[in-house]
């Protein structure tokens, strides 16, 4: 009985520091507002972005009055932690471009074919429950790029071809680093009108991290499941 005791008692001396470490870790390496993500602030506060809870409600429009302030100020610090403290869930980015006409003297009728590019992100905010790296946050951010034709009398896409997907790790902090371990991507499904197209990515990640108050040893976070939709439109 007396051995059980002390056992215990040594366990729990054990456990108290390596929190106290954990926890002095994770603020040491507190993360800085990163390039990815000033794009992301750039695009959500240009109208170009929208911000959803966990509910899939959108706050954009709230969130944006709220720190509209610290984003003209350029505090990106301000807003990299006010996005978790509003609890936003997610935010998606749009971008497109439309390749000029090219015009000829020689041309007798107008160009019915154009070309689009996209990029859109999907950003997922995500947050480590448990120890030892309790409320450790970061973003993953899914990005899809590519083009499509369609006609620009009927305004009907006529070819949409695979997305290129690209992932990255933002504010982990420089103790963290991200692994993709699993990507699926679904083959873009055109709506019935035919203005738009529709795909999912869904991936799985990890993250490595020290082990508090153990040299040379390396944990993992995760894995984290996160599932992106994307609909791109003419």
């Amino acid at each position: 009985m007396k051995k059980s005791i002390a056992f215990l008692l040594a366990l729990a001396f054990l456990i108290l520091p390596i929190s106290a470490n954990a926890v002095e870790l994770a603020e040491n390496d507190a993360p800085i507002p990163s390039e990815d993500f000033i794009k992301v602030c750039d695009l959500l506060f240009s109208g170009n972005g929208q911000a959803f809870n966990q509910n899939d409600e959108n706050v954009t429009h709230i969130f944006c009055n709220t720190y509209i302030d610290a984003y003209t100020n350029r505090d990106y610090a301000t807003i990299l932690d006010s996005f978790f403290k509003e609890n936003v869930y997610y935010i998606q980015t749009h971008k497109e471009s439309v390749q000029p006409r090219e015009e000829s003297v020689y041309q007798v009728a107008p160009r019915l074919v154009m070309t689009k590019s996209y990029e859109d992100s999907k950003v997922h905010l995500v947050r480590q429950s448990g120890f030892p790296y309790d409320g450790k946050s970061w973003y993953f951010i899914v990005t899809a790029t590519g083009s499509f034709t369609y006609n620009d009398s009927t305004f009907q896409i006529s070819s949409f071809p695979n997305p290129t997907i690209s992932v990255s790790f933002s504010d982990l902090g420089a103790a963290f680093t991200g692994n993709l371990e699993s990507m699926t991507t679904t083959t873009p499904q055109l709506n019935s009108s035919r203005s738009s197209a529709s795909f999912t990515v869904t991936t799985k990640h990890t993250v490595s991290c020290p082990i508090p108050g153990v040299d040379y040893v390396t944990g993992t976070l995760g894995p984290f499941t996160n599932v992106s939709n994307f609909t791109i439109s003419i």
